[in-house]
């Protein structure tokens, strides 16, 4: 992987086998299917601090979304988050992520 002294604190593999990597201030690295690792522009300086199927979250209420590339997506609070899960209920994707202070989000997509 491209070499990087800022602490690395979540991966999450794609559907494809291809791998993720979060950290801090904004750190993400991709190791596509054949073991390609590329250091990847990021749409935050905040810290990343666990990623869960194309979701990723961290401080003062980061929220990434990858489609076709990680973009922000507005989470209404400045509260540090540090868990995101979801399921599939039918055709819908529940998305929840939790934080400080209590903080719990809710997404249906």
């Amino acid at each position: 992987p491209p070499r990087t002294s800022l602490l690395l604190r979540a991966c999450d593999e794609g559907a494809r086998g291809e791998l993720w990597i979060f950290g801090d201030r904004g750190t993400l690295q991709f190791r596509d299917t054949r073991g390609t690792w590329t250091a990847v522009t990021s749409a935050t300086r905040n810290t990343l601090r666990t990623a869960w199927n194309g979701w990723a979250v961290g401080d003062n209420g980061t929220i990434l979304r990858y489609t076709s590339g990680w973009r922000a997506v507005e989470s209404g609070t400045t509260e540090d988050l540090y868990g995101v899960y979801g399921y599939l209920a039918g055709t819908v994707n529940h998305v929840f992520a939790v934080g400080a202070g209590g903080t719990i989000l809710r997404w249906h997509e």
